[in-house]
């Protein structure tokens, strides 16, 4: 298993716990690149039914988590909206009604203004209205991924910290071991969720898949009150996210149009994006939050064309990806390790 962000961590876990031989490596500690930085979004609706699918099921296994001994991930039930973008009330209302049939999720679309009288902090004026998701919030991503990791360990599975992947060893259309900067580790099957990385180590095995890598950035701020904007959001208009963030702040990430970036090069914070992202967060708040900011954080990701994220086989036997996850791994990483998990049940080597 290469990379040990939330993804690879979370499909390790589920490989040891079925009773494979797991080798988890990770070129620095569990929980680093881009899940280092990720705000943690954990929410279940989205306009793409497979995303969705799979963030609905990485909602439940965070909860399931969170209340499981030794499986504090961070996670946090602040509510969270979904503002659609151009989607008409009764679409989301069915989407809605098609994801949570039974209301488990407790999904409810509310119209623009039910959602002026309930969520006053927010602007209403583009949107047909939202979705309320009242178990939406976020994880701690690092906790999460070092609590996956250490389950894992408990089911047989070696933890290898700061352990670079050099190069994916094939013959003869087979993948045969991976070799590494503490040497060489033979393998029946490799699964690439290195994130970044993932597309460099890729093409050097003959895989070329569509993955660029991408920069990925947020920003803390000051609240005049913790309650000033009173949940977590996700706006599909802009690309804006926010949620709660600790000691009574807030954690706000925007999309960053920097594309094809070396994912070994430093990645200092820009101070430049407030900027753009002021612009963008007071199309949907009342308030302007980035007036105090707290300082901020910066990872790069691999992003593929649908933003969908790549969970399967490559061509090559016994090599499998889990990668391309556009920013959304930490949602969707349950269920990649479920859908990694079936692939490797059908690997007879393995």
């Amino acid at each position: 298993m290469i990379g040990g962000g939330i993804v690879g961590s979370a499909i390790a876990h589920r490989a040891a716990e079925a009773g494979l031989a797991v080798t988890l490596l990770e070129r620095e500690r569990i929980g680093s690149g881009a899940t280092a930085i990720s705000g943690g979004i954990v929410r279940s609706y989205h306009d793409d039914p497979l995303v969705a699918s799979r963030a609905a099921l990485g909602n439940a296994r965070y909860r399931d988590l969170a209340r499981a001994p030794g499986g504090d991930c961070g996670y946090r039930a602040t509510g969270l909206l979904y503002f659609d973008a151009g989607a008409p009330l009764h679409a989301m209302r069915n989407a809605v009604r098609r994801l949570d049939p039974s209301g488990d999720l407790a999904l409810e679309a509310i119209g623009a203004d039910e959602g002026r009288r309930r969520f006053g902090a927010f602007r209403w004026d583009d949107v047909a209205g939202a979705v309320h998701e009242p178990y939406g919030g976020y994880v701690d991503p690092v906790r999460a991924s070092r609590a996956f990791a250490h389950a894992a360990l408990a089911h047989g599975a070696q933890v290898w910290e700061g352990t670079r992947a050099l190069r994916i060893v094939v013959a003869d259309g087979v993948v045969r071991a991976v070799e590494t900067s503490f040497g060489t580790i033979a393998a029946d099957a490799v699964i690439v969720a290195a994130g970044a990385w993932s597309a460099a180590l890729l093409r050097d095995a003959g895989v070329d898949l569509p993955l660029r890598t991408r920069r990925v950035q947020a920003f803390i701020f000051a609240l005049p009150a913790p309650d000033a904007i009173p949940c977590a959001f996700y706006d599909a208009t802009t690309g804006v996210y926010g949620r709660p963030h600790a000691g009574g702040q807030y954690l706000i990430g925007f999309p960053v149009l920097e594309w094809d970036v070396d994912p070994d090069a430093v990645a200092p914070v820009d101070p430049d994006g407030l900027d753009a992202l002021r612009d963008a967060v007071l199309r949907r708040l009342h308030h302007d939050p980035t007036r105090e900011p707290r300082g901020g954080r910066c990872a790069f990701d691999a992003y593929e064309p649908a933003e969908r994220g790549i969970a399967g086989a490559t061509g090559i036997g016994g090599l499998f990806v889990a990668t391309g996850w556009s920013g959304g791994g930490v949602k969707a990483a349950p269920a990649a390790a479920d859908e990694i998990l079936e692939l490797l049940r059908a690997c007879a080597p393995c």
